[in-house]
């Protein structure tokens, strides 16, 4: 049984080391990948998101103005994922981007935004 053990125990340091030679290699590889062109990939806009859309399509609101017409009283995970991905892909965007954390901020529709919800 030690020996079995002691079998196994050396094969498996050789596997590793076999392992790590061929990641050194491969990090030390000059790969390059050149992206040729402008692309985006197709996003899937949840309720929540539509509903953020919606509600900013005619006037920009702040978070106590939008919490209500999405039927929150409070900021929820699932509300503030969704600003967060809207505002990454473009669709909204605050109104006061140099403070974000401002009483006064407001969420406003981009112009791609309205193109978007627009299709």
């Amino acid at each position: 049984m030690i020996k079995a053990i002691k079998k196994i125990s050396k094969m498996s340091v050789s596997l590793l080391i076999d392992v790590y030679q061929r990641v050194v290699a491969l990090s030390q590889s000059n790969v390059q990948v050149q992206v040729v062109g402008e692309f985006e990939a197709p996003v899937e806009l949840l309720a929540t998101d539509i509903a953020i859309l919606n509600a900013l399509t005619k006037v920009a609101l702040g978070r106590s103005s939008l919490l209500p017409l999405l039927g929150h009283t409070r900021p929820t995970g699932n509300y503030k994922k969704a600003l967060e991905k809207l505002m990454m892909i473009g669709l909204i965007e605050m109104t006061i981007p140099d403070k974000p954390n401002s009483r006064l901020q407001k969420y406003q529709i981009t112009e791609k935004g309205r193109n978007y919800y627009g299709s």
